[in-house]
């Protein structure tokens, strides 16, 4: 068990081969595709069947074709020569709500996220976006530690407490400072009506969007103890009070701990969310049996790192599906949970994620993990033959049609 510093680099396990590596060049990732399954591979077999039946006619040799980028009608790139005539990189730029990004890879909220040189540092690697921490009402002071823990491989737990400095402080912030990548900036409170005053203040101070993160203890009597991201009425409640307050794009972020996500997302869009950030951590618990007591300082923690991700994908593609059946409008999911490389980030968008957040691998690599995960992504839809993350945007959701 290993207690965290934040910035300070560890090894880490792939969840599939139990070591961690860049993706690999193009002819790596083709002669992986002779190893074990799980793994997203290139090569001939694994590779889209539309980009498949867009390549060019067997003519020429291997040596004299390679995916460098030409653009076919379909949105998928078609194999060129190596010269690179009429070649390309793949376009990662997303549009988005309040978040025009250069590529989907966002820093996560309670991430390196709380202060301007924070901020600064982080946008000044290849991310697409930026996630401040969660800022609310007053300034906050972080838990008793120890506040965050990898409990087991994958397994990261943490009770911060929230820690911020306040709106106001935020506020002055925000118009001081000007940052090389879109910022969203998250917000809480107590109530709906602390939501909305976090929310004017930071907007009239320039936050052009916001992310409302939901999942906080409401302190209105009868809320039955649980948080307001479990009970749909209140997600509403707090999401219309901030519509009402701000003419800004709002991300509602969800809880996984909840008996029906879509229910909550039906709730944050009828209270006027332009789009959902999700997952947020899931409850956990650690005991030490040496001591006979929990791990964490504040006892009761959420679990996040790369042991969450397949939850998290569950939970994207259950809302992606109803935004398929008609269920729930079409709109922009941002996902969040275990993301350490580009094929997760893959994983997501195949899904139906149009962006997605990096919060625990910065755990084990600091800011320069974006720098790392950016030319992975670069090189995987290259050689996958992806024009574009429209081109492989929810294509993973095809096998799951039918499913309720």
């Amino acid at each position: 068990m290993q207690i965290h510093v934040q910035g300070v680099a560890a090894s880490v396990s792939d969840s599939t081969t139990g070591s961690r590596s860049r993706l690999g060049s193009a002819s790596e990732i083709a002669s992986a595709s002779r190893s074990a399954s799980g793994r997203i591979l290139a090569g001939t077999s694994s590779v889209h069947p539309s980009v498949r039946s867009s390549r060019r006619a067997a003519s020429a040799s291997e040596e004299d074709w390679g995916v460098i980028g030409c653009t076919e009608s379909d949105g998928t790139l078609e194999e060129c020569r190596l010269d690179g005539r009429a070649g390309r990189m793949a376009n990662l730029g997303v549009s988005l709500p309040g978040l025009e990004m250069p590529n989907p890879l966002m820093l996560a909220s309670g991430i390196q996220g709380g202060n301007a040189a924070a901020l600064h540092r982080v946008a000044a690697t290849a991310c697409g976006g930026l996630v401040s921490k969660s800022i609310g009402p007053e300034p906050r002071e972080m838990y008793p530690g120890p506040v965050c823990v990898e409990a087991a491989d994958g397994v990261v737990l943490n009770a911060m407490g929230l820690p911020n400095p306040g709106a106001d402080a935020f506020a002055e912030l925000l118009q001081a400072e000007t940052f090389s990548k879109p910022l969203l900036v998250s917000i809480f409170g107590g109530d709906a009506e602390e939501y909305a005053l976090v929310a004017q203040k930071l907007v009239a101070a320039g936050a052009g969007s916001l992310e409302l993160n939901l999942s906080c203890p409401h302190q209105k009597p009868g809320s039955r103890a649980l948080i307001i991201g479990q009970q749909p009425e209140l997600i509403q409640e707090v999401v219309s009070a901030v519509r009402d307050a701000v003419d800004v794009p709002l991300y509602a972020k969800l809880s996984p701990n909840t008996t029906n996500i879509v229910d909550d997302a039906t709730a944050a869009f009828k209270g006027g969310a332009d789009g959902l950030s999700l997952i947020n951590t899931i409850s956990a618990l650690e005991v030490d049996p040496h001591v006979g007591r929990p791990v964490i300082g504040n006892l009761l923690c959420g679990m996040s790192g790369p042991a969450v991700r397949p939850v998290a994908q569950r939970k994207v593609a259950e809302i992606s599906l109803a935004m398929q059946r008609g269920e729930l409008p079409d709109a922009p999911i941002l996902g969040i949970g275990g993301i350490t490389t580009a094929l997760d980030v893959a994983r997501f968008i195949q899904l139906g994620a149009s962006a997605v957040q990096i919060g625990s691998a910065l755990i084990w690599e600091d800011a320069a993990v974006f720098d790392r995960i950016h030319d992975e992504l670069v090189e995987f839809m290259e050689t996958q033959g992806y024009a574009d993350l429209d081109a492989m945007k929810g294509i993973a959701l095809d096998s799951l049609e039918g499913l309720s």
